[in-house]
C-alpha cells in the first residue's frame, strides 16, 4: 500500500531515542507536508543534558518514492567530518529509521476513533533555520534592498561554488523556497538571520563521469524523465529541453531566483498567465526561456518600473543623480551562465568579478549600508 504524506499524522509528543551515546529528539509540532513527507519541529536532547531545537522530515517507508534516504545520502556526503559546521548547508545531526506512533484519520466511517499504531519511518534531523526566501519576497513586494540583494547573490554563489569543486554536487531543485534564512536567535555569527542556506538534497546528483581517451565524459541526454526533476519557473531551458541537469543549469535557475527577489516577478510571467493547456505552458516558457539574455534578466529601460523601488529616495531627497542601482554587470554573469557547455566547469573568479563589481560601482555605494540586512530583519520580525 502506497502512503501520501497527508493520509498520515504523526502524534505529537512523543520521543525518538537514538544513538550509542542516547540522545533524545522529541516532536513538537506539524510544520508542512509536501509530495514527499511532512516537517516538524522538535528538540533535540544531548546526553550532556543539553537541547537544542531541531526541524525533523519525516517520511513514511511505504511511500511510492521515497526521498529522505537520497537526501540523508548527500548530507553525509557534504558533512563527511560531523563537527565542521558549512557555510550556507543546514547541520546534519542524524538519520532515523525507526517506528514512530502514528494514526490514520478514519474518513469514511465517523463511529470509529482514529486508530493509533507503530508505523515504520524514515526520520531526518536537521538543524533549525529561519525563513526561506519566498517568505522573504511575500513581505517585501516591491522587491528587498540593493544592499541586501547583492550579499543575497553573493552568497547564493559561494555555495553553489563550494557544492561544485568541493563536494562534486549539482542540486537540481533550485527555488525561493530553498533557500533559508539563519535562525533569528541564533548567535554564531557565519549561522545568523542574516546568512542563507541552501536545503532539500532530495533530488540532488553527483556528476556523473568516466574516463575515455579524450578524458571526462559527461552524459548529457537524461534517460529519466526530467519533467518530473525540479521546478518548472527556476528550471533552465536546456533541462525543459531534456537535457541531464548540471552545474550551468543550477546556476541559471540561481539567477531566475535573484530576478524574482528584485521586484516579486519573473520576465515571462505576463507571457504565459494566460494559458491553460499545460503543453503548450510548458512549450511557451521553454521558447521564452531559450531567447532570454541577460538584458531581458536584469536590464531596464526608461519606460519600465524601476526595480529596487524600496530604494527610490522620498522627494526631496539628496541621493544623488541616479534613483536606481547599476546592475549591468549583472547582465553579463547570466550570459555566462547561460553561454557554459553543458559540461563546463564554471569560473566563479569571474562570477565573483561581476557580483563584487556591481556592489562596489562608484555610483553605487549610495545605496550600500553597513548591515545590508538590517532593514529586511525588521521587517521579517514585526
Amino acid at each position: 500500500m502506497q502512503l501520501k504524506p497527508k493520509d498520515t499524522i504523526i502524534s505529537l509528543d512523543q520521543e525518538i531515542i537514538f544513538g550509542s551515546r542516547p540522545k533524545t529528539v522529541r516532536i513538537l509540532k506539524r510544520l508542512n507536508f509536501g509530495s514527499y513527507g511532512s516537517v516538524y519541529k522538535g528538540i533535540l536532547t544531548h546526553q550532556s543534558g543539553k537541547k537544542e531545537n531541531v526541524i525533523l522530515k519525516i517520511e513514511h517507508a511505504l511511500v511510492e518514492h521515497p526521498q529522505l534516504q537520497i537526501e540523508h545520502i548527500f548530507y553525509r556526503r557534504i558533512y563527511c567530518c560531523r563537527d565542521q559546521l558549512i557555510r550556507g548547508v543546514p547541520l546534519f545531526h542524524r538519520f532515523l529509521d525507526n517506528r514512530i506512533l502514528e494514526y490514520t484519520p478514519q474518513t469514511n466511517d465517523t463511529r470509529y476513533p482514529n486508530l493509533a499504531t507503530l508505523g515504520k519511518f524514515n526520520v531526518l534531523v536537521l538543524e533549525e533555520l529561519g525563513l526561506n526566501l519566498c517568505h522573504v519576497r511575500k513581505k517585501f513586494a516591491q522587491g528587498i534592498p540593493f544592499a541586501c540583494w547583492i550579499d543575497l547573490a553573493a552568497q547564493i554563489f559561494a555555495i553553489m561554488k563550494y557544492l561544485f569543486q568541493q563536494k562534486r554536487v549539482i542540486h537540481r531543485d533550485i527555488k525561493p523556497g530553498n533557500f533559508v534564512l539563519g535562525h533569528p536567535r541564533e548567535t554564531d555569527s557565519t549561522r545568523g538571520p542574516d546568512k542563507v542556506f541552501l536545503v532539500d538534497f532530495g533530488l540532488s546528483k553527483t556528476f556523473e563521469q568516466w574516463k575515455e581517451n579524450r578524458g571526462m565524459v559527461y552524459m548529457k541526454r537524461v534517460e529519466e524523465n526530467t519533467l518530473h526533476i525540479g521546478t518548472k519557473t527556476y528550471m533552465s531551458e536546456n533541462v525543459m529541453a531534456g537535457d541531464r541537469p548540471h552545474m550551468r543549469d543550477d546556476l541559471i535557475s540561481c539567477c531566475y531566483v535573484l530576478r524574482e527577489m528584485v521586484d516579486g516577478c519573473l520576465p515571462w510571467h505576463e507571457e504565459i498567465e494566460a494559458i491553460d493547456d499545460y503543453r503548450e505552458w510548458n512549450r511557451a516558457l521553454c521558447e521564452i526561456k531559450r531567447r532570454l539574455r541577460g538584458v531581458d534578466i536584469f536590464g531596464r529601460d526608461d519606460n519600465q518600473e524601476p526595480f529596487f523601488t524600496i530604494d527610490i529616495p522620498e522627494e526631496g531627497c539628496q541621493i544623488g543623480q541616479r534613483e536606481q542601482p547599476n546592475i549591468e554587470e549583472m547582465q553579463d554573469l547570466f550570459d555566462y551562465c547561460k553561454g557554459l557547455d553543458w559540461d563546463e566547469e564554471p569560473d566563479f573568479q569571474r562570477i565573483e568579478y561581476f557580483i563584487s563589481t556591481t556592489k562596489y560601482k562608484k555610483e553605487n555605494r549610495i545605496f550600500m549600508t553597513e548591515n545590508p540586512w538590517e532593514t529586511v530583519l525588521q521587517v521579517m520580525n514585526d
